[in-house]
């Protein structure tokens, strides 16, 4: 099997230990080499582009300002990301819910059809709420 000549972009992200928003205003901005595949439209980082990067950068214990300046920026675009996710899950559980007490509805409005027509509910098997198919 033959080995690739480059990273993806979350490989060369995790290796440069930038985040992939930072890392893709770097390619595109030149600064870091890499281009974009014509077919797929994905990032291909060359790796000893990423590989030269390492070895230049220096060692944590020598942190410069700069690199604390990363650091703030990138934990500043986790938290960006993680209220972005937040509030995904919200809207996600607001669905959940509405789909729940809509399902409870169509429930009991089938029951007082069924105890209208006879009193004996029907044998059809009725289809199980996507909120217990889901659990």
């Amino acid at each position: 099997m033959p080995t690739r000549d480059f990273y993806t972009l979350s490989e060369a992200a995790q290796i440069l230990e930038v985040s992939q928003r930072r890392l893709l205003e770097r390619l595109e901005t030149g600064e870091i080499e890499g281009e974009r595949d014509p077919q797929s439209g994905r990032w291909k980082i060359p790796k000893h582009a990423a590989d030269e990067r390492v070895s230049a950068d220096p060692s944590p214990e020598g942190a410069t300002e700069e690199s604390r300046g990363q650091s703030a920026e990138m934990l500043r675009e986790l938290v960006g990301e993680f209220g972005d996710l937040h509030r995904h899950v919200g809207h996600l559980r607001s669905r959940l819910d509405r789909v729940r007490r809509t399902e409870r509805r169509e429930g009991a409005a089938l029951g007082r059809a069924n105890a209208g027509a006879g009193g004996t509910p029907s044998r059809t098997r009725t289809r199980q709420p996507a909120a217990q198919r889901c659990e």
